[in-house]
């Protein structure tokens, strides 16, 4: 009985991925849309994938997402993690302002001892070979 209902599943399963081109990308919007038209929760594991998503998160319960206000509407970043309808809570984070080059990579400096002491200014000299200005 087990081998009919998989040889069953795998006909649905071939029927669908014949409609759809064998794309997988279209096979699965497919799928996701059938289970929200059904009612049915669509759980997005490209976040398992994604840094920092802590267990809570992996499970459903939580998710974080990032976006930006444009004219009057939050734009999020990637709005497909969210199902149309789904309720969402909007915190405002405080924008980060980019770090001067220098601080960025202070830890570098003096990194390679045996550097000449006009690099900077003959680095092009020293990187492809050309005279010395």
């Amino acid at each position: 009985m087990a081998d009919e209902v998989i040889g069953e599943l795998w006909k649905i399963k071939d029927s669908i991925a014949r409609e759809h081109g064998y794309d997988i990308e279209a096979f699965a919007a497919h799928l996701r849309n059938r289970k929200r038209s059904e009612g049915d929760r669509v759980v997005d594991l490209r976040a398992l994938s994604r840094p920092g998503v802590t267990l809570r998160e992996r499970r459903g319960v939580s998710m974080e997402s990032e976006g930006v206000v444009h004219n009057g509407v939050i734009v999020p970043d990637d709005a497909t993690v969210f199902a149309e309808g789904m309720r969402v809570r909007i915190s405002p984070v405080a924008e980060e302002k980019p770090r001067p080059f220098g601080e960025r990579f202070a830890q570098f400096k003096g990194a390679v001892p045996s550097l000449p002491a006009d690099l900077a200014a003959q680095h092009d000299h020293y990187r492809l070979g050309t005279p010395k200005r």
